[in-house]
Formats: structure tokens, C-alpha cells, sequence
């Protein structure tokens, strides 16, 4: 499996500079460290990584009870590396996954629980529209969300909706769920 940032490409490292965050891989030990604070059972919850890269927060999903997993990646490279490594994955394991090439901004929620997951894939511009169409999202279809936001830079986006309120973190992770009023 490759999950590595040394042999990602250049012209994919200067892609990145004009569309976002570049490509660092999810941290094991700090994910699960941030899945021990989740208050929630998450058999039934759909597990989303935007800016799912090649791959390594949705095989370290697998650890959990989630019922789908979905990855979202926006450069096609990536894409294709995450899908290569899926496709290593026993047929039966594959079968839980989805993979889309796409903008995160036009991302179509599914009307599961949701645990949104963002290893700061985007600038606060971008972050702020994602939380927008996913605030769309629970209007239209209310429905337990949490958000795991690795490297939070970002996070006063997600802290200024009226929706979401933190959970737990540190400096290297966030985790946010719905306002007892939203």
C-alpha cells in the first residue's frame, strides 16, 4: 500500500498549491488518539474523509464500526492511488468503501449518521462553504454528525457555526458535534 507523502508527484505537489492544503497523510497514532473521545456508538454512522488523499484515514476506519466508508479526493492522482490500495483490501472489506474524484463543495451528504472526518484538507474559504452545504444537508435531513478535524487550523470555521460545538481536542485534533439546540 502507498499512503506516503515522498512519492507523490511534482506536478501533483504544485496542483495542490492552487486547489488547497497539500497532501500529508493521516497520523495512526493520532487518529485513533481522537477516536478514543468520540461519545458515540458508530455502528450505523457513515465515515467521511474529504480530501481523502491516498487513503489512510479510510483504512484506519476500518478499525471501527462504521457502516460505510467514503472517501472524497479532488486530485485525480490521489484518487487513483487510494483506489489501487482499496483494491488490496480483501473483496469482502472492499465492498464497504466508496471513492469519488470530485470538489468537496458539491459533496451530496448521505442521509446517515455522519462522521466527518478532515485532516485540514482545505483553506477557511473552502472549509466554510463544506460546513454550509453540510449545514444545507442537516436542515433538509436532521441526523446525528460529528466532525474529527486533524491539524485544526481552521477549526474557529467550524466553532462559528450555530450548529456545531467542540467535544474535545488538542492541538493536533478537534472534535466537534451537533448543539444540543440544533
Amino acid at each position: 500500500m502507498d499512503t506516503t507523502w515522498s512519492n507523490v508527484s511534482f506536478a501533483t505537489r504544485v496542483r495542490e498549491v492552487f486547489v488547497g492544503r497539500g497532501y500529508q497523510p493521516t497520523d495512526p497514532f493520532i487518529f485513533r488518539e481522537m477516536m478514543e473521545h468520540v461519545p458515540a456508538d458508530l455502528r450505523g454512522y457513515t465515515f467521511i474523509d474529504l480530501g481523502s488523499g491516498k487513503g489512510r484515514a479510510l483504512l484506519l476506519a476500518r478499525e471501527y464500526p462504521f457502516s460505510r466508508i467514503v472517501g472524497m479526493e479532488l486530485l485525480p492522482e490521489l484518487h487513483s492511488v487510494a483506489r489501487q490500495n482499496i483494491q488490496c483490501l480483501p473483496p469482502e472489506e472492499q465492498a464497504g468503501f466508496e471513492l469519488v474524484c470530485g470538489d468537496a463543495r458539491q459533496f451530496v451528504f448521505p442521509p446517515a449518521p455522519l462522521f466527518l472526518y478532515l485532516f485540514d484538507p482545505f483553506t477557511a474559504p473552502i472549509l466554510a462553504k463544506v460546513i454550509a452545504n453540510l449545514e444545507r444537508s442537516l436542515s433538509d435531513n436532521p441526523r446525528p454528525v460529528l466532525i474529527g478535524y486533524q491539524n485544526p487550523i481552521s477549526e474557529r470555521v467550524i466553532t462559528a457555526s450555530p450548529r456545531f460545538g467542540k467535544i474535545s481536542g488538542t492541538m493536533q485534533w478537534a472534535l466537534f458535534g451537533l448543539k444540543p439546540e440544533a
